[in-house]
Protein backbone atom coordinates (compact mmCIF):
# COMPACT_ATOMS: atom_id res chain seq x y z
CA UNK A 1 0.00 0.00 0.00
CA UNK A 2 2.80 2.42 0.94
CA UNK A 3 4.67 1.50 -2.28
CA UNK A 4 1.62 2.45 -4.38
CA UNK A 5 1.28 5.82 -2.62
CA UNK A 6 4.98 6.51 -3.14
CA UNK A 7 4.71 5.70 -6.85
CA UNK A 8 1.68 8.01 -7.35
CA UNK A 9 3.42 10.89 -5.57
CA UNK A 10 6.56 10.41 -7.64
CA UNK A 11 4.58 10.46 -10.87
CA UNK A 12 2.76 13.64 -9.78
CA UNK A 13 6.05 15.42 -9.01
CA UNK A 14 7.45 14.32 -12.35
CA UNK A 15 4.33 15.68 -14.15
CA UNK A 16 4.56 19.06 -12.38
CA UNK A 17 8.26 19.41 -13.17
CA UNK A 18 7.60 18.57 -16.81
CA UNK A 19 4.77 21.15 -16.98
CA UNK A 20 6.98 23.85 -15.51
CA UNK A 21 9.65 23.16 -18.13
CA UNK A 22 7.06 23.42 -20.94
CA UNK A 23 5.70 26.71 -19.56
CA UNK A 24 9.19 28.15 -19.25
CA UNK A 25 9.99 27.12 -22.81
CA UNK A 26 6.74 28.66 -24.14
CA UNK A 27 7.41 31.89 -22.24
CA UNK A 28 10.91 32.04 -23.71
CA UNK A 29 9.57 31.49 -27.23
CA UNK A 30 6.82 34.12 -26.69
CA UNK A 31 9.39 36.62 -25.44
CA UNK A 32 11.46 36.03 -28.54
CA UNK A 33 8.43 36.53 -30.81
CA UNK A 34 7.20 39.84 -29.31
CA UNK A 35 9.34 42.75 -30.48
CA UNK A 36 10.66 45.18 -27.94
CA UNK A 37 10.01 48.74 -29.12
CA UNK A 38 13.33 50.54 -28.94
CA UNK A 39 13.97 54.28 -28.94
CA UNK A 40 14.98 53.91 -32.56
CA UNK A 41 11.67 52.21 -33.43
CA UNK A 42 9.76 54.91 -31.56
CA UNK A 43 11.62 57.65 -33.41
CA UNK A 44 10.92 55.98 -36.76
CA UNK A 45 7.21 55.68 -35.92
CA UNK A 46 6.96 59.32 -34.91
CA UNK A 47 8.88 60.40 -38.01
CA UNK A 48 6.45 58.42 -40.15
CA UNK A 49 3.57 60.16 -38.35
CA UNK A 50 5.16 63.55 -39.04
CA UNK A 51 5.54 62.70 -42.72
CA UNK A 52 1.94 61.51 -42.95
CA UNK A 53 0.69 64.71 -41.31
CA UNK A 54 2.79 66.85 -43.66
CA UNK A 55 1.41 64.90 -46.61
CA UNK A 56 -2.17 65.69 -45.52
CA UNK A 57 -1.27 69.34 -44.94
CA UNK A 58 0.19 69.56 -48.43
CA UNK A 59 -3.28 70.29 -49.72
CA UNK A 60 -3.95 72.86 -52.42
CA UNK A 61 -6.54 74.61 -50.24
CA UNK A 62 -3.97 75.14 -47.48
CA UNK A 63 -1.45 77.08 -49.53
CA UNK A 64 -3.04 80.38 -48.46
CA UNK A 65 -4.11 79.13 -45.05
CA UNK A 66 -2.63 79.83 -41.64
CA UNK A 67 -2.29 76.45 -39.89
CA UNK A 68 -1.61 75.72 -36.22
CA UNK A 69 -1.31 72.05 -35.31
CA UNK A 70 -0.16 70.20 -32.20
CA UNK A 71 -0.22 66.52 -31.17
CA UNK A 72 0.85 65.56 -27.67
CA UNK A 73 1.20 62.16 -25.99
CA UNK A 74 -0.39 62.32 -22.54
CA UNK A 75 1.08 58.90 -21.70
CA UNK A 76 4.65 59.77 -22.67
CA UNK A 77 4.51 63.50 -21.85
CA UNK A 78 5.92 64.74 -25.13
CA UNK A 79 4.90 66.39 -28.37
CA UNK A 80 4.64 64.12 -31.39
CA UNK A 81 4.07 67.02 -33.79
CA UNK A 82 4.15 70.82 -33.65
CA UNK A 83 3.43 73.47 -36.27
CA UNK A 84 3.05 77.21 -35.58
CA UNK A 85 1.88 76.42 -32.05
CA UNK A 86 2.85 79.83 -30.61
CA UNK A 87 1.26 81.95 -33.33
CA UNK A 88 -2.10 83.64 -32.76
CA UNK A 89 -5.26 82.25 -34.38
CA UNK A 90 -8.94 83.07 -34.39
CA UNK A 91 -10.29 79.94 -32.64
CA UNK A 92 -14.05 80.22 -33.35
CA UNK A 93 -15.91 77.83 -31.02
CA UNK A 94 -12.66 76.40 -29.65
CA UNK A 95 -13.01 79.48 -27.43
CA UNK A 96 -15.53 77.40 -25.50
CA UNK A 97 -12.69 75.15 -24.31
CA UNK A 98 -11.22 78.18 -22.54
CA UNK A 99 -14.60 79.17 -21.09
CA UNK A 100 -15.32 75.68 -19.74
CA UNK A 101 -11.74 75.09 -18.55
CA UNK A 102 -11.75 78.40 -16.66
CA UNK A 103 -15.14 77.69 -15.08
CA UNK A 104 -14.03 74.26 -13.84
CA UNK A 105 -10.70 75.63 -12.62
CA UNK A 106 -12.03 78.73 -10.86
CA UNK A 107 -15.56 77.79 -9.79
CA UNK A 108 -14.89 74.07 -9.26
CA UNK A 109 -16.55 70.95 -10.61
CA UNK A 110 -19.18 70.90 -7.82
CA UNK A 111 -20.26 74.51 -8.31
CA UNK A 112 -24.00 75.25 -8.25
CA UNK A 113 -25.88 78.03 -10.02
CA UNK A 114 -28.69 79.19 -7.75
CA UNK A 115 -32.00 80.91 -8.39
CA UNK A 116 -33.60 82.06 -5.13
CA UNK A 117 -36.78 83.64 -3.83
CA UNK A 118 -36.49 86.19 -1.01
CA UNK A 119 -38.96 88.31 0.90
CA UNK A 120 -38.68 91.63 2.66
CA UNK A 121 -41.80 90.86 4.74
CA UNK A 122 -43.00 88.35 7.27
CA UNK A 123 -45.54 85.53 7.40
CA UNK A 124 -48.66 86.29 9.40
CA UNK A 125 -50.66 83.75 11.40
CA UNK A 126 -53.24 83.41 8.65
CA UNK A 127 -50.56 82.19 6.18
CA UNK A 128 -50.44 85.58 4.47
CA UNK A 129 -47.04 86.97 3.57
CA UNK A 130 -47.02 90.66 4.36
CA UNK A 131 -44.38 92.03 2.01
CA UNK A 132 -42.86 91.54 -1.41
CA UNK A 133 -41.26 88.55 -3.09
CA UNK A 134 -38.02 88.79 -5.07
CA UNK A 135 -36.83 86.10 -7.47
CA UNK A 136 -33.06 86.52 -7.82
CA UNK A 137 -31.13 84.93 -10.68
CA UNK A 138 -27.42 84.18 -10.92
CA UNK A 139 -27.03 83.14 -14.52
CA UNK A 140 -28.93 79.86 -14.86
CA UNK A 141 -29.55 79.88 -18.61
CA UNK A 142 -31.30 76.51 -18.42
CA UNK A 143 -34.03 77.75 -16.04
CA UNK A 144 -37.51 76.59 -17.11
CA UNK A 145 -41.18 76.81 -16.12
CA UNK A 146 -40.76 73.45 -14.40
CA UNK A 147 -37.93 74.83 -12.28
CA UNK A 148 -40.07 77.84 -11.43
CA UNK A 149 -42.81 75.52 -10.20
CA UNK A 150 -40.34 73.81 -7.87
CA UNK A 151 -39.70 77.17 -6.23
CA UNK A 152 -43.42 77.83 -5.82
CA UNK A 153 -43.92 74.40 -4.22
CA UNK A 154 -41.32 75.38 -1.61
CA UNK A 155 -43.40 78.47 -0.82
CA UNK A 156 -46.43 76.25 -0.34
CA UNK A 157 -44.41 73.98 1.96
CA UNK A 158 -43.73 77.02 4.13
CA UNK A 159 -47.47 77.53 4.52
CA UNK A 160 -47.77 80.61 2.30
CA UNK A 161 -51.30 80.95 0.91
CA UNK A 162 -51.38 84.64 0.03
CA UNK A 163 -48.97 87.50 -0.70
CA UNK A 164 -49.98 91.07 0.04
CA UNK A 165 -47.07 92.65 -1.80
CA UNK A 166 -45.62 92.53 -5.30
CA UNK A 167 -43.53 90.01 -7.25
CA UNK A 168 -40.17 91.39 -8.35
CA UNK A 169 -37.45 89.97 -10.61
CA UNK A 170 -33.82 90.75 -9.80
CA UNK A 171 -31.28 90.03 -12.53
CA UNK A 172 -28.64 92.45 -11.26
CA UNK A 173 -26.05 89.70 -10.93
CA UNK A 174 -25.31 90.40 -14.60
CA UNK A 175 -24.66 93.86 -16.01
CA UNK A 176 -27.11 95.54 -18.37
CA UNK A 177 -25.22 94.57 -21.56
CA UNK A 178 -27.51 91.80 -22.76
CA UNK A 179 -26.18 91.72 -26.34
CA UNK A 180 -22.97 89.77 -27.01
CA UNK A 181 -22.10 92.04 -29.94
CA UNK A 182 -22.04 95.02 -27.59
CA UNK A 183 -19.72 93.71 -24.89
CA UNK A 184 -17.46 91.88 -27.36
CA UNK A 185 -16.91 95.04 -29.39
CA UNK A 186 -17.57 93.20 -32.66
CA UNK A 187 -18.45 94.95 -35.88
CA UNK A 188 -20.74 92.19 -37.12
CA UNK A 189 -23.20 90.03 -35.24
CA UNK A 190 -22.46 86.62 -36.86
CA UNK A 191 -25.42 85.09 -35.00
CA UNK A 192 -28.26 86.63 -33.05
CA UNK A 193 -28.70 85.33 -29.51
CA UNK A 194 -31.52 85.76 -27.00
CA UNK A 195 -30.91 88.47 -24.37
CA UNK A 196 -28.21 87.34 -21.93
CA UNK A 197 -29.59 88.15 -18.48
CA UNK A 198 -28.84 87.16 -14.90
CA UNK A 199 -32.41 85.87 -14.58
CA UNK A 200 -33.91 84.06 -17.54
CA UNK A 201 -36.55 81.49 -18.45
CA UNK A 202 -36.91 79.01 -21.33
CA UNK A 203 -33.74 80.30 -23.01
CA UNK A 204 -35.33 83.76 -23.00
CA UNK A 205 -37.43 82.61 -25.93
CA UNK A 206 -41.21 82.77 -26.09
CA UNK A 207 -42.82 79.93 -28.02
CA UNK A 208 -46.17 80.85 -29.56
CA UNK A 209 -48.22 77.68 -30.09
CA UNK A 210 -51.07 78.16 -32.57
CA UNK A 211 -53.62 75.36 -33.01
CA UNK A 212 -56.69 74.87 -35.20
CA UNK A 213 -59.74 72.80 -34.38
CA UNK A 214 -61.96 71.01 -36.90
CA UNK A 215 -64.63 73.74 -37.35
CA UNK A 216 -64.17 75.96 -40.38
CA UNK A 217 -64.02 79.67 -39.56
CA UNK A 218 -63.45 79.14 -35.84
CA UNK A 219 -60.75 81.29 -34.18
CA UNK A 220 -57.39 79.67 -33.56
CA UNK A 221 -56.19 78.80 -30.08
CA UNK A 222 -53.03 80.64 -29.02
CA UNK A 223 -50.78 79.66 -26.11
CA UNK A 224 -47.47 81.20 -25.01
CA UNK A 225 -44.64 79.27 -23.36
CA UNK A 226 -43.66 80.33 -20.75
CA UNK A 227 -47.04 81.26 -19.31
CA UNK A 228 -46.54 84.80 -18.02
CA UNK A 229 -48.68 87.80 -17.19
CA UNK A 230 -46.07 89.82 -19.08
CA UNK A 231 -47.36 88.38 -22.36
CA UNK A 232 -50.50 89.46 -24.18
CA UNK A 233 -52.12 88.00 -27.28
CA UNK A 234 -54.66 89.04 -29.88
CA UNK A 235 -55.89 86.68 -32.57
CA UNK A 236 -57.88 87.30 -35.74
CA UNK A 237 -56.69 84.08 -37.39
CA UNK A 238 -59.30 81.51 -38.41
CA UNK A 239 -59.51 77.81 -39.22
CA UNK A 240 -59.40 77.32 -42.99
CA UNK A 241 -61.47 74.87 -44.99
CA UNK A 242 -58.78 72.30 -45.83
CA UNK A 243 -59.00 69.25 -43.59
CA UNK A 244 -56.03 67.28 -42.45
CA UNK A 245 -57.48 63.93 -43.54
CA UNK A 246 -55.07 61.85 -41.49
CA UNK A 247 -56.25 63.76 -38.43
CA UNK A 248 -52.67 63.97 -37.22
CA UNK A 249 -51.57 66.97 -35.22
CA UNK A 250 -48.37 68.29 -36.78
CA UNK A 251 -45.77 70.20 -34.81
CA UNK A 252 -43.31 72.29 -36.76
CA UNK A 253 -40.77 74.71 -35.36
CA UNK A 254 -41.11 77.95 -37.27
CA UNK A 255 -39.00 81.02 -36.68
CA UNK A 256 -39.99 84.25 -38.41
CA UNK A 257 -36.83 85.64 -39.96
CA UNK A 258 -37.43 89.17 -38.70
CA UNK A 259 -37.27 87.95 -35.11
CA UNK A 260 -34.59 85.25 -35.02
CA UNK A 261 -31.83 85.27 -37.60
CA UNK A 262 -30.51 81.81 -38.41
CA UNK A 263 -26.76 81.64 -38.01
CA UNK A 264 -24.68 81.41 -41.16
CA UNK A 265 -21.57 80.31 -39.32
CA UNK A 266 -20.76 78.59 -36.06
CA UNK A 267 -21.14 75.03 -34.86
CA UNK A 268 -24.48 75.10 -33.06
CA UNK A 269 -27.18 73.35 -35.07
CA UNK A 270 -29.40 75.91 -36.82
CA UNK A 271 -33.01 75.91 -35.67
CA UNK A 272 -35.61 74.76 -38.22
CA UNK A 273 -36.96 77.71 -40.16
CA UNK A 274 -39.99 77.83 -42.42
CA UNK A 275 -41.42 81.18 -43.16
CA UNK A 276 -45.20 81.47 -43.05
CA UNK A 277 -45.87 78.18 -44.81
CA UNK A 278 -48.73 77.64 -42.43
CA UNK A 279 -50.54 80.77 -43.58
CA UNK A 280 -50.30 82.21 -40.06
CA UNK A 281 -48.65 85.59 -39.46
CA UNK A 282 -47.45 86.73 -36.04
CA UNK A 283 -46.16 90.15 -35.07
CA UNK A 284 -44.73 91.02 -31.69
CA UNK A 285 -44.25 94.39 -30.01
CA UNK A 286 -43.80 95.92 -26.57
CA UNK A 287 -46.78 97.87 -25.25
CA UNK A 288 -46.68 101.02 -23.12
CA UNK A 289 -47.48 98.94 -20.05
CA UNK A 290 -44.33 96.90 -20.64
CA UNK A 291 -46.09 93.75 -21.81
CA UNK A 292 -44.96 91.92 -24.94
CA UNK A 293 -47.86 91.48 -27.33
CA UNK A 294 -48.21 88.74 -29.94
CA UNK A 295 -50.73 89.50 -32.71
CA UNK A 296 -51.85 86.45 -34.69
CA UNK A 297 -53.56 86.71 -38.08
CA UNK A 298 -54.12 84.59 -41.19
CA UNK A 299 -55.46 81.06 -41.52
CA UNK A 300 -54.47 77.56 -40.45
CA UNK A 301 -55.67 74.23 -41.80
CA UNK A 302 -57.99 72.18 -39.61
CA UNK A 303 -56.40 69.94 -36.94
CA UNK A 304 -53.00 71.56 -37.37
CA UNK A 305 -50.60 72.91 -34.75
CA UNK A 306 -47.63 75.16 -35.43
CA UNK A 307 -45.15 76.75 -33.05
CA UNK A 308 -43.28 79.99 -33.58
CA UNK A 309 -40.41 81.27 -31.46
CA UNK A 310 -39.55 84.85 -30.57
CA UNK A 311 -36.94 86.35 -28.31
CA UNK A 312 -38.38 87.69 -25.08
CA UNK A 313 -37.99 91.47 -25.13
CA UNK A 314 -37.84 91.91 -21.35
CA UNK A 315 -36.83 88.63 -19.70
CA UNK A 316 -36.92 89.95 -16.12
CA UNK A 317 -40.50 91.16 -16.41
CA UNK A 318 -41.43 87.89 -18.11
CA UNK A 319 -40.02 85.88 -15.20
CA UNK A 320 -41.80 88.01 -12.62
CA UNK A 321 -45.05 87.61 -14.54
CA UNK A 322 -44.48 83.87 -14.88
CA UNK A 323 -43.85 83.50 -11.13
CA UNK A 324 -47.05 85.39 -10.33
CA UNK A 325 -49.04 83.25 -12.78
CA UNK A 326 -47.57 79.99 -11.43
CA UNK A 327 -48.26 80.97 -7.82
CA UNK A 328 -51.88 81.73 -8.62
CA UNK A 329 -52.31 78.49 -10.57
CA UNK A 330 -51.03 76.56 -7.53
CA UNK A 331 -53.41 78.33 -5.16
CA UNK A 332 -51.37 81.25 -3.77
CA UNK A 333 -53.26 84.54 -3.97
CA UNK A 334 -51.12 87.49 -5.06
CA UNK A 335 -52.73 90.82 -4.23
CA UNK A 336 -49.97 92.98 -5.72
CA UNK A 337 -48.48 93.35 -9.18
CA UNK A 338 -45.17 92.31 -10.75
CA UNK A 339 -42.10 94.04 -12.12
CA UNK A 340 -38.32 94.48 -11.83
CA UNK A 341 -36.56 95.52 -8.65
CA UNK A 342 -33.22 94.78 -7.02
CA UNK A 343 -33.36 92.94 -3.70
CA UNK A 344 -32.75 95.50 -0.92
CA UNK A 345 -29.41 95.17 0.82
CA UNK A 346 -29.34 97.64 3.71
CA UNK A 347 -29.87 97.74 7.44
CA UNK A 348 -33.34 99.25 7.18
CA UNK A 349 -34.75 96.31 5.21
CA UNK A 350 -34.28 92.72 6.33
CA UNK A 351 -34.67 90.04 3.71
CA UNK A 352 -35.04 86.30 4.11
CA UNK A 353 -34.61 83.50 1.59
CA UNK A 354 -37.75 81.38 1.23
CA UNK A 355 -36.90 79.05 -1.65
CA UNK A 356 -33.91 78.02 -3.74
CA UNK A 357 -33.23 76.05 -6.91
CA UNK A 358 -29.70 74.82 -7.64
CA UNK A 359 -28.33 73.88 -11.04
CA UNK A 360 -25.07 71.87 -11.19
CA UNK A 361 -22.49 73.69 -13.29
CA UNK A 362 -21.90 70.47 -15.24
CA UNK A 363 -25.47 70.61 -16.63
CA UNK A 364 -24.52 73.72 -18.59
CA UNK A 365 -21.12 72.51 -19.79
CA UNK A 366 -22.21 69.59 -21.97
CA UNK A 367 -24.47 71.59 -24.33
CA UNK A 368 -21.78 74.28 -24.50
CA UNK A 369 -19.05 71.98 -25.81
CA UNK A 370 -20.87 68.98 -27.24
CA UNK A 371 -23.56 70.94 -29.10
CA UNK A 372 -21.64 74.23 -29.25
CA UNK A 373 -24.49 76.21 -27.71
CA UNK A 374 -23.44 79.84 -28.03
CA UNK A 375 -26.16 81.23 -25.77
CA UNK A 376 -25.17 79.03 -22.83
CA UNK A 377 -21.49 79.79 -23.42
CA UNK A 378 -22.14 83.53 -23.17
CA UNK A 379 -24.10 83.05 -19.96
CA UNK A 380 -21.20 81.08 -18.48
CA UNK A 381 -18.78 83.78 -19.63
CA UNK A 382 -20.78 86.41 -17.77
CA UNK A 383 -21.06 84.14 -14.71
CA UNK A 384 -17.25 84.05 -14.59
CA UNK A 385 -17.12 87.83 -14.63
CA UNK A 386 -19.91 88.30 -12.10
CA UNK A 387 -18.52 85.77 -9.60
CA UNK A 388 -15.18 87.53 -9.89
CA UNK A 389 -16.88 90.66 -8.55
CA UNK A 390 -17.38 92.44 -11.85
CA UNK A 391 -21.15 92.83 -11.69
CA UNK A 392 -20.99 96.15 -13.58
CA UNK A 393 -18.86 94.79 -16.44
CA UNK A 394 -19.08 91.01 -16.66
CA UNK A 395 -17.05 90.72 -19.88
CA UNK A 396 -14.12 92.66 -18.42
CA UNK A 397 -14.18 90.44 -15.34
CA UNK A 398 -14.35 87.28 -17.44
CA UNK A 399 -11.36 88.33 -19.55
CA UNK A 400 -9.31 89.14 -16.47
CA UNK A 401 -10.17 85.89 -14.69
CA UNK A 402 -9.31 83.87 -17.81
CA UNK A 403 -5.95 85.60 -18.12
CA UNK A 404 -5.23 85.19 -14.40
CA UNK A 405 -6.19 81.52 -14.48
CA UNK A 406 -3.88 80.86 -17.43
CA UNK A 407 -1.02 82.54 -15.56
CA UNK A 408 -1.72 80.53 -12.40
CA UNK A 409 -1.81 77.31 -14.44
CA UNK A 410 1.50 78.11 -16.12
CA UNK A 411 -0.01 78.70 -19.56
CA UNK A 412 1.94 81.55 -21.17
CA UNK A 413 -0.12 83.45 -23.71
CA UNK A 414 0.59 87.18 -23.41
CA UNK A 415 -1.05 87.95 -26.75
CA UNK A 416 -4.23 85.93 -26.15
CA UNK A 417 -7.41 87.99 -26.32
CA UNK A 418 -10.87 86.53 -25.77
CA UNK A 419 -13.76 88.96 -26.00
CA UNK A 420 -16.64 86.52 -25.57
CA UNK A 421 -17.33 83.04 -24.25
CA UNK A 422 -18.69 81.35 -27.36
CA UNK A 423 -16.12 82.17 -30.02
CA UNK A 424 -18.50 84.11 -32.25
CA UNK A 425 -16.17 87.09 -31.99
CA UNK A 426 -13.67 87.31 -34.83
CA UNK A 427 -11.50 89.44 -32.52
CA UNK A 428 -10.64 86.43 -30.34
CA UNK A 429 -7.00 85.32 -30.57
CA UNK A 430 -5.29 82.33 -28.99
CA UNK A 431 -2.41 79.97 -29.74
CA UNK A 432 -2.47 76.22 -30.33
CA UNK A 433 0.03 75.98 -27.48
CA UNK A 434 -2.37 77.63 -25.01
CA UNK A 435 -5.25 75.35 -26.00
CA UNK A 436 -2.98 72.31 -25.84
CA UNK A 437 -1.79 73.24 -22.35
CA UNK A 438 -5.39 73.45 -21.18
CA UNK A 439 -6.06 69.95 -22.52
CA UNK A 440 -2.87 68.62 -20.92
CA UNK A 441 -3.46 70.27 -17.55
CA UNK A 442 -7.13 69.27 -17.53
CA UNK A 443 -6.19 65.60 -17.95
CA UNK A 444 -4.51 65.71 -14.55
CA UNK A 445 -7.18 67.68 -12.69
CA UNK A 446 -10.11 66.38 -10.64
CA UNK A 447 -12.48 67.65 -13.32
CA UNK A 448 -10.76 65.83 -16.22
CA UNK A 449 -13.60 63.37 -16.74
CA UNK A 450 -16.23 66.12 -16.67
CA UNK A 451 -14.43 68.22 -19.29
CA UNK A 452 -13.73 65.24 -21.54
CA UNK A 453 -17.36 64.10 -21.35
CA UNK A 454 -18.50 67.52 -22.57
CA UNK A 455 -16.71 66.96 -25.89
CA UNK A 456 -18.50 65.66 -28.96
CA UNK A 457 -17.78 62.03 -29.90
CA UNK A 458 -16.89 61.32 -33.51
CA UNK A 459 -19.70 59.55 -35.36
CA UNK A 460 -21.86 59.45 -32.24
CA UNK A 461 -23.15 62.81 -30.99
CA UNK A 462 -22.90 66.57 -30.93
CA UNK A 463 -21.23 68.52 -33.69
CA UNK A 464 -19.13 65.46 -34.64
CA UNK A 465 -22.11 63.13 -34.98
CA UNK A 466 -21.87 62.88 -38.77
CA UNK A 467 -18.10 63.01 -39.03
CA UNK A 468 -15.53 60.17 -39.16
CA UNK A 469 -18.23 57.51 -39.20
CA UNK A 470 -17.19 53.91 -39.96
CA UNK A 471 -13.54 54.72 -39.18
CA UNK A 472 -11.23 53.95 -36.26
CA UNK A 473 -12.06 57.43 -34.95
CA UNK A 474 -15.76 56.63 -34.48
CA UNK A 475 -16.66 56.40 -30.77
CA UNK A 476 -12.97 57.09 -30.05
CA UNK A 477 -12.06 60.66 -30.93
CA UNK A 478 -13.57 63.36 -28.70
CA UNK A 479 -13.33 66.96 -29.76
CA UNK A 480 -14.57 70.52 -29.78
CA UNK A 481 -15.28 71.86 -33.23
CA UNK A 482 -15.04 75.46 -34.33
CA UNK A 483 -16.45 77.21 -37.39
CA UNK A 484 -16.65 80.74 -38.69
CA UNK A 485 -16.65 82.04 -42.25
CA UNK A 486 -12.84 81.96 -42.31
CA UNK A 487 -12.09 79.60 -39.42
CA UNK A 488 -12.20 75.89 -38.74
CA UNK A 489 -10.88 74.19 -35.62
CA UNK A 490 -10.90 70.83 -33.88
CA UNK A 491 -9.28 70.07 -30.52
CA UNK A 492 -9.61 67.22 -28.08
CA UNK A 493 -8.45 63.69 -27.28
CA UNK A 494 -8.01 60.40 -29.14
CA UNK A 495 -6.65 56.92 -28.39
CA UNK A 496 -4.19 55.29 -30.79
CA UNK A 497 -4.10 51.62 -31.82
CA UNK A 498 -1.57 51.15 -28.99
CA UNK A 499 -4.18 52.71 -26.66
CA UNK A 500 -1.89 55.68 -26.17
CA UNK A 501 -3.90 58.76 -25.28
CA UNK A 502 -3.15 61.81 -27.38
CA UNK A 503 -4.29 65.41 -27.08
CA UNK A 504 -4.53 67.39 -30.31
CA UNK A 505 -5.23 70.94 -31.48
CA UNK A 506 -6.01 71.87 -35.10
CA UNK A 507 -6.52 75.53 -36.08
CA UNK A 508 -7.12 76.70 -39.64
CA UNK A 509 -7.60 80.37 -40.57
CA UNK A 510 -8.35 80.91 -44.25
CA UNK A 511 -10.98 80.94 -47.00
CA UNK A 512 -11.70 77.21 -47.53
CA UNK A 513 -13.58 76.12 -44.41
CA UNK A 514 -15.31 73.18 -46.13
CA UNK A 515 -11.97 71.66 -47.12
CA UNK A 516 -10.58 72.23 -43.63
CA UNK A 517 -13.26 69.97 -42.14
CA UNK A 518 -12.22 67.12 -44.42
CA UNK A 519 -8.55 67.69 -43.55
CA UNK A 520 -9.39 67.63 -39.83
CA UNK A 521 -11.13 64.29 -40.31
CA UNK A 522 -8.15 62.87 -42.18
CA UNK A 523 -5.82 63.97 -39.39
CA UNK A 524 -8.15 62.59 -36.72
CA UNK A 525 -8.27 59.20 -38.44
CA UNK A 526 -4.48 59.23 -38.88
CA UNK A 527 -3.98 59.79 -35.13
CA UNK A 528 -6.48 57.02 -34.32
CA UNK A 529 -4.47 54.62 -36.52
CA UNK A 530 -1.07 55.52 -35.09
CA UNK A 531 1.03 52.77 -33.46
CA UNK A 532 4.68 52.07 -32.65
CA UNK A 533 6.04 49.55 -35.14
CA UNK A 534 9.10 47.32 -35.13
CA UNK A 535 10.57 46.57 -38.56
CA UNK A 536 11.62 43.06 -37.48
CA UNK A 537 8.09 42.15 -36.37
Amino acid sequence: MNFRIFTIKALMLLFIASSNLVQAKNAKEKENQIPIITKSDSAKSIKTLENDIEHILNHKHLHKTKVGLAVYSLDNNKYLYKKNIDKMFTPASNTKIVTVFTALSVLGKDFKINTDIYTDGKLLNDSTLKGNLYIVGRGDALFTEEDLEKLVLQLLDKGIKAVQGNIYADGSFFDDKTDRKVYSGDRDRVENLPPITGLSIENNTATVVVSAGSKKGAPLNVRIIPDSEAFETSCTAKVSAILNEENIINYEGIIPQDEIVIQKYGDADPDPARRRKSGVRIKTSVLENGRQKFSVSGRLNRNKIYSYRYYIKDPLTAVAGALKRRMELLGIVVKGSYGNKILPENDSVRTKMLATFSRPLSDMLEPINKNSNNYYAENLYKILGAYSGYTRDNALGAREIEEKNMMNMGIPCPDCALYDGSGLSRRNKISASALMNMLIISSGMNFSEILENTLSIAGIDGTLEKRMRATVSEANLRGKTGTLRNVSALSGYVNTLDNEKLAFVMLFNGPNVGSYKDIEDQLGILLSQFFYFNEEY
